[in-house]
């Protein structure tokens, strides 16, 4: 039987598609939705530093790029992406100040298993082409993968889909490359299709 899950989400500044914070009853983790144009407003906030995050370019149908990468600076890592990587328009990122918990082993384990993930359904899309060296242990292994359960979760309260168990909910229509109007071929992983799917705590 799927249980409920309870999260509150600030709509910062009151805008409906500008920052969010999303925090789910009894995770470790603060969830940051930020466009690309809101990134000043979001060094005022105060948030935690260290987690993972993901860059993305979207449209009003596909993804088309993507890039997963870890923080221990918070907000403040995507100044660099600002200046060197002009094509996202997006990032969302999952931040904790849990010293105890959230360790920085555990932000670079879980780095390491959201590319490999990402850059295994989407490799042509993902930014990503090789994955840190870490290795992650049998003993971190179930709480590295109950924390990418809940970035899947966010994710698909985005509607944007980050691993291969969600490109399962997209139709086989849906991925077929289409023509644009100027005569090339898009490539992408569709979100049209993926918000409508609503996960529950036992799809992850």
């Amino acid at each position: 039987m799927a249980q409920h899950k309870t999260m509150t989400t600030q709509f910062i500044d009151g805008e409906p598609d500008g920052l969010r914070l999303c925090n789910c009853a009894g995770s470790l983790i603060t969830t940051v939705y930020m466009p690309r144009t809101h990134l000043s407003r979001a060094h005022q906030l105060d948030l935690p530093s260290r987690g993972v995050y993901y860059l993305l370019k979207v449209d009003s149908v596909r993804i088309e790029r993507l890039y997963v990468g870890q923080t221990t600076q918070g907000i403040n890592r995507l100044n660099d992406h600002n200046q060197k990587k002009p094509w996202w328009d997006r990032a969302v990122l999952f931040l904790s100040d849990d010293s105890n918990n959230f360790t920085l082993d555990t932000a670079i384990g879980l780095e390491k298993y959201a590319i490999e993930r990402t850059t295994e359904a989407f490799p042509d899309i993902a930014e990503n082409k090789v994955a840190p060296k870490y290795k992650i242990n049998k003993f971190q292994r179930p709480f590295i993968e109950s924390l990418f359960g809940e970035i899947r979760f966010m994710m698909a309260t985005f509607g944007l889909p980050v691993d291969g168990t969600d490109a399962k909910h997209i139709p086989p229509q849906a991925t077929a490359a289409k023509p644009e109007p100027n005569g090339e071929v898009a490539t992408g992983v569709p979100v049209r299709w993926f918000v409508r799917q609503v996960i529950s705590i036992e799809d992850i």
